[in-house]
């Protein structure tokens, strides 16, 4: 969950989680080079995903917090607020303007680029550990502690389906 490629097939950004750059997510070129360190969050980082232009990386770690890099500028584009516990799933929606976080807290924020906070969706009864946004812009996919993978609506909670075949935690789509 903690590792990306960018769409320019040429970049990957990685989140650090242990001692060693704690909170760190990292720019590196395929060949190994590092372009930049982005520095923000002060606990372990658990998701990254990238927007499909490729001009911005979103983060979510443990200090509850989702921020969004600026690519080109190596700078923090905005700060999501809102989680009560560690931010352990982010993805970004295909229109790139828009993101989605889950966490601990049970919850699945939407959330504006800029930081500005949609909506708040509940679609299970335990840790949200993964999201994929599908390509339509109105559905995602979570995974979940409570050993489901529900299809919902983004912009309204709704369930449309509940995928129940798992007998462990769900970490990762």
């Amino acid at each position: 969950k903690c590792v990306v490629a960018l769409p320019d097939g040429v970049h990957f950004v990685i989140g650090l989680g242990s001692d060693f750059g704690l909170g760190q997510v990292r720019l590196y070129r395929v060949d190994g080079t590092l372009v930049h360190t982005f520095t923000g969050h002060t606990n372990a980082m658990h998701a990254v995903a990238v927007t499909p232009d490729g001009q911005h990386i979103i983060s979510g770690a443990s200090d509850c917090l989702v921020n969004v890099w600026n690519v080109a500028s190596k700078s923090l584009v905005s700060t999501c607020i809102g989680h009560g516990h560690s931010v352990e799933a982010v993805a970004a929606m295909p229109d790139g303007q828009r993101l989605l976080s889950g966490g601990i807290d049970t919850t699945i924020r939407m959330w504006r680029l800029d930081g500005t906070w949609e909506n708040t969706l509940w679609p299970h009864n335990d840790h949200v550990n993964a999201l994929v946004a599908l390509p339509d812009n109105q559905h995602a996919l979570s995974g979940s502690g409570d050993r489901t993978v529900k299809l919902f609506n983004v912009n309204d909670g709704a369930v449309l389906r509940t995928f129940r075949p798992h007998t462990h935690a769900v970490l990762c789509l």
